[in-house]
């Protein structure tokens, strides 16, 4: 074949395949938000409904100040008790600092609610804070800003008074009760009045006025002598009656303002100072805490080796006890978290070393054996 009669035959099947594509295309007509896709005409964006977020919350308002009280609620998307169990809130202020804690059950209808109280030495830094909301796996974070400032009152229209941070419309005074006019009484003529005698004299029980019998001088009693007054011994000043501060804690990181301190003390004020089982346990624990941890203390100022290894020995410690922002106030639950707190760190300090000891002595004792 020629090579004139190949480029005549190329030309014509090029011209022939346009000619059915350009057909095709005006044949399928799709619409603007349409695209041919496998011959045919689909939707070029899908409409496919995003899936439910797991939890939805909010605050009742953007703005606080020092003494409102927060409101957080919203819903979730599925309840299981069994599993997930309560709804878990951590608040922290613009420095990552846990200033409250909380807990709620939802409802059958994914709903919940809890309240915080914008009040106490945590709350003292103005910006931005944010609430951590915890279901099983699933978690969310809302943030609201907050004013350490005490605000100013809101002003009330007239006719309404300010009680808390709401205006109540006040209430009509009631009508004043009438009072009756005491009636003059008049003294009974036929009774004479008695009759008034003068100093030194008094009436007699017939109405004269008869001269007061006067007795003889009597001579003035010695004077004697006060007794001493004794000295009421005091006793002893109790662990309670003391600064009951985290003394080891505060020496070993240098300041009662680090967050680990800040931790120990939140856990002590808010959690188990809150219950009679808690405030049994603290009182127990700093008579005998008192006993030893000044001379501790004074070791750790006096050797920064001591102090690193203090420091080193207790951070397990610390990590174990933020178990207990997750407690309530209730008696179960104090109870169930510091039986289990307690439990870890008899594991972590006693069990564990104890095991390994044994173990090692029992390898060295088959090695010389062998």
């Amino acid at each position: 074949m020629k090579a004139s009669h190949f480029a005549i035959i190329f030309l014509s099947f090029i011209i022939f395949s346009s000619g059915i594509a350009s057909s095709f295309a005006q044949q399928l007509q799709c619409g603007r938000d349409q695209v041919i896709q496998g011959g045919q005409c689909v939707d070029a964006f899908d409409d496919t409904p995003m899936s439910s977020i797991p939890i939805t919350a909010s605050t009742d308002r953007e703005t606080y100040s020092a003494g409102n009280t927060i409101t957080v609620s919203g819903t979730v998307s599925e309840v299981d008790l069994e599993l997930k169990g309560a709804i878990t809130f951590t608040v922290k202020s613009p420095a990552k600092n846990i200033v409250a804690v909380g807990q709620d059950m939802p409802a059958s209808d994914g709903t919940f609610s809890t309240t915080f109280k914008a009040a106490g030495q945590k709350w003292n830094a103005d910006g931005d804070y944010e609430i951590t909301i915890k279901y099983g796996a699933d978690e969310n974070v809302v943030s609201f800003n907050f004013q350490a400032g005490s605000a100013a009152p809101p002003t009330c229209p007239p006719g309404s008074s300010l009680v808390g941070n709401t205006c109540v419309v006040d209430e009509p005074d009631p009508d004043p009760i009438p009072v009756p006019e005491p009636t003059p009484t008049t003294p009974d003529p036929e009774i004479p009045a008695p009759a008034v005698c003068g100093p030194g004299t008094q009436l007699d029980e017939n109405g004269i006025c008869q001269l007061v019998p006067t007795e003889p001088d009597k001579p003035a009693p010695a004077p004697t002598e006060p007794k001493p007054v004794e000295p009421t011994p005091t006793e002893p000043e109790s662990p309670d009656d003391r600064d009951n501060g985290c003394l080891i804690a505060t020496a070993a990181y240098g300041s009662e303002l680090a967050p680990q301190v800040q931790l120990l003390r939140e856990i002590r004020d808010h959690t188990l100072y809150n219950t009679a089982s808690g405030t049994s346990f603290m009182t127990a624990f700093n008579q005998v805490y008192y006993l030893f941890s000044p001379t501790v203390a004074d070791w750790e100022r006096e050797s920064p080796i001591f102090k690193e290894l203090v420091r080193a020995a207790i951070t397990p410690m610390l990590a174990s006890l933020e178990i207990m922002t997750l407690a309530d106030s209730s008696e179960g639950q104090v109870l169930g978290y510091g039986i289990s707190v307690i439990a870890l760190n008899l594991g972590m300090y006693i069990v564990a070393p104890a095991g390994a000891i044994i173990g090692i002595r029992r390898y060295a004792q088959t090695k010389s054996a062998q």
